[in-house]
């Protein structure tokens, strides 16, 4: 017999490509905007750093990412959108598929990648900002 809580879930596949700002649903009213997302790989010691968002009505940062060599994932939040005093960092390795979620705690929020020794040949990196969490 199926879990009757998942009897009207319906499951979405993101795929690269999809522009920052559309908006992504399912019937349990999941909201997840994508904000930032990258496929460049990074150079020795290269930064992927996104753009500043504002994230008020939203409570959690959520996405993947997948790098093929070693380096630090940070998450930066900031109240005036100038300091930038709450950072979230964790050390992140090499071919470890990465999926996270992360509370929002000011209102402006960026992400920055920051590559370590060896130059990378893969790098993807999706960011979203979530209402809820699964």
């Amino acid at each position: 017999m199926s879990d009757p809580c998942l009897k009207d879930e319906k499951i979405y596949v993101i795929l690269s490509g999809v522009a920052p700002g559309v908006v992504l649903s399912t019937t349990l009213d999941y909201t997840q905007v994508l904000l930032a997302s990258s496929i460049v790989p990074l150079g020795i010691a290269g930064i992927y750093a996104s753009a500043l968002f504002s994230i008020q009505g939203y409570n959690f940062i959520t996405g993947t990412c997948f790098a093929d060599q070693s380096g630090t994932i940070q998450w930066e939040f900031s109240s005036d959108a100038v300091n930038w005093d709450g950072i979230q960092s964790l050390a992140y390795t090499a071919n470890d598929p990465l999926g996270f979620s992360v509370p929002g705690v000011a209102p402006n929020f960026r992400l920055r990648f920051i590559n370590g020794a060896v130059a990378q040949t893969t790098f993807r990196l999706y960011v979203y900002q979530s209402k809820t969490i699964r």
